[in-house]
């Protein structure tokens, strides 16, 4: 592995404070960042869910680029922990031609209370299924291993 990958997992896991178990490129779909969502990491840990926006764009993104981009250079990271979920919703079981001629991102939402408050989030990811999955085994199961 690349040093500078190993240093920025090691720098990640200090950060959050807990042991990185899983991760995995996606986007968060919010809708104030359009159809493809803003793009980043998405973190399985120990005792949470996380995203991380990593600021990027396309060179043809770049060139078409207008005075003020949409996208913003850092926001911060979204930390859901698990005993604050509420609910997972999977991705949708897809037909046969959907799985020959459709795309392989697909979205899931995590319900969770933050501040005392219900928040919802989408993500959309080519490992959608695998972390509504992982993440309903977490909580379901209380681990923190």
């Amino acid at each position: 592995m690349d040093d500078r990958v190993e240093r920025f997992w090691k720098e990640f896991e200090a950060e959050a404070g807990e042991r990185v178990l899983d991760k995995g490129t996606g986007a968060w779909m919010s809708p104030a960042y359009g159809d493809r969502g803003l793009w980043g990491l998405l973190v399985l840990c120990e005792g949470s869910f996380r995203f991380r926006h990593i600021p990027s764009e396309s060179w043809v993104a770049a060139l078409l680029k207008s005075q003020r981009s949409s996208f913003p250079e850092k926001i911060d990271d979204i930390i859901v922990p698990f005993d604050s979920i509420s609910a997972i919703e999977s991705p949708r079981k897809r037909n046969f031609f959907f799985a020959i001629f459709g795309s392989g991102i697909e979205a899931f939402s995590v319900d969770w209370m933050q501040a005392g408050r219900p928040r919802r989030e989408a993500f959309s990811s080519d490992r959608a299924a695998y972390f509504a999955k992982a993440l309903r085994e977490r909580c379901a199961s209380g681990q923190r291993s």
